[in-house]
């Protein structure tokens, strides 16, 4: 469905087709993030995004909840 909205959508919102475009590319591919070379050049600590969430929503909430 996405394949023929994309050019479809086109002449009435390019911005539109352009997102439809994008879906399809990220549907269709492989985006597998693999940081073995990368660590192995820097050797840095990466945060999860989930840890690094989970760590500013603590601390935003004892924040809001002291300011109270």
């Amino acid at each position: 469905m996405l394949r023929i909205m994309a050019p479809v959508a086109s002449p009435f919102n390019s911005g539109l087709s352009q997102i439809i475009q994008t879906s399809i590319w990220q549907d269709t591919t492989d985006q597998t993030f693999d940081p073995s070379a990368l660590l192995r050049r820097y050797p840095v600590t990466l945060t999860r995004l989930e840890d690094w969430a989970r760590s500013h929503i603590t601390s935003d909430r004892l924040v809001t909840a002291g300011s109270v």
